[in-house]
């Protein structure tokens, strides 16, 4: 029987052996191929240099990029609108939180004044003076109530000398209360914060009182007795004083520039190196007052009494403003009209 053979297969082992018995051609280097550059269409814009060839100019991207910097600039503004919000929230709970405080405190002082104030009138001299010493703590933390304060401690003193002088007895004290010194020491040392302050201690009386180093000008003093007392480097400037009894009262250093002392009662008491200068003086009973190194100038000694003043100069009766006829010299003085004050 005759084998059948596929014929596809022999043919394809032919074309291998012919294959076989050639030489390969030699290799021709292939040049490399032109290269093609495209060009735009008519109408769109060239590349630039900065701009690769080839690449285009994208709308959509641009679009993209437009939104994506303006969301990106609503988040920013967003963020600084909300942290300006909490600052100024921040602010306001500050300022809210200072006012409470302020109240706080106003009603503290409050309480504490008028705790005080009840006090002053309690029948134990310890309850008083522990009124007085508060007085003094609450005039100290608040400017705004040191006048009030003051005006509380000068009627508690004016009270106490209604007192004195409504005794049955008559006989009066030669020197003040311990409570009463205590509200004049505290009204003597208080440090002036606040202005228009005025101590009033009208018509009271202050017999051998501690003043020394008090701070009383512009103070009204009128009718008031400090006879015996103390008020050496008292500051007295522009201190209303007419018709006061400082009979044997000590001014040694005091300041009274500008007072007005008419019709005062001073004999014996001593001015020793105290700043008189333009004082009104008118009518004043100055008899053996002590005026060693006193300053006169332009004091109004209209009609005073010097007979008897110790220590007193011609120059410092000659810086005087006004001497007259009235005048009451000490001896070795004399006072024309012509020549004025001179030695006799």
């Amino acid at each position: 029987m005759k084998t059948w053979t596929n014929p596809l297969k022999s043919t394809s082992y032919r074309i291998k052996r012919l294959l076989r018995g050639r030489k390969k051609p030699p290799s021709a280097s292939v040049p490399p191929a032109p290269e093609v550059r495209s060009e735009p269409p008519p109408g769109e814009p060239r590349p630039t240099a900065s701009e690769p060839q080839g690449s285009r100019h994208s709308p959509f991207l641009d679009w993209f990029n437009a939104i994506g910097t303006l969301v990106t600039g609503l988040a920013t503004a967003g963020a600084l609108i909300f942290a300006g919000g909490s600052v100024q929230t921040s602010s306001d709970a500050v300022k809210v939180a200072r006012e409470q405080l302020k109240q706080a405190q106003d009603n503290q002082i409050t309480e504490r004044f008028t705790k005080a104030v009840n006090q002053l009138s309690s029948r134990e001299p310890t309850v008083r003076l522990s009124g007085i010493y508060t007085l003094e703590r609450v005039a100290g933390d608040s400017a705004r109530d040191q006048p009030v304060v003051t005006e509380a401690l000068c009627a508690f003193i004016r009270v106490k000398t209604e007192q004195i002088l409504s005794r049955k007895n008559g006989r009066l004290p030669d020197h003040p209360d311990l409570d009463t010194q205590a509200a004049l020491s505290v009204i003597g040392r208080r440090t002036i914060q606040r202005q228009p302050e005025v101590v009033d201690l009208r018509k009271t009386h202050l017999v051998g009182a501690d003043l020394m180093y008090a701070h009383l000008a512009n103070a009204n003093l009128e009718m008031v007795n400090l006879s015996f007392s103390q008020l050496k480097n008292a500051s007295l400037t522009g201190a209303k004083l007419s018709n006061a009894r400082f009979p044997s009262t000590d001014f040694t250093h005091a300041e009274l520039g500008g007072a007005t002392m008419p019709d005062i009662s001073a004999a014996h008491a001593k001015f020793v190196d105290a700043d008189l200068r333009g004082a009104t003086l008118r009518n004043a009973k100055l008899s053996s007052a002590d005026f060693k190194n006193a300053k006169l100038g332009q004091a109004d000694l209209d009609s005073a009494d010097l007979r008897g003043a110790r220590n007193i100069t011609l120059g410092q009766l000659r810086s005087a403003k006004r001497i007259t006829a009235g005048t009451r010299l000490p001896e070795g003085f004399l006072w024309t009209a012509a020549k004025g004050v001179r030695k006799k």
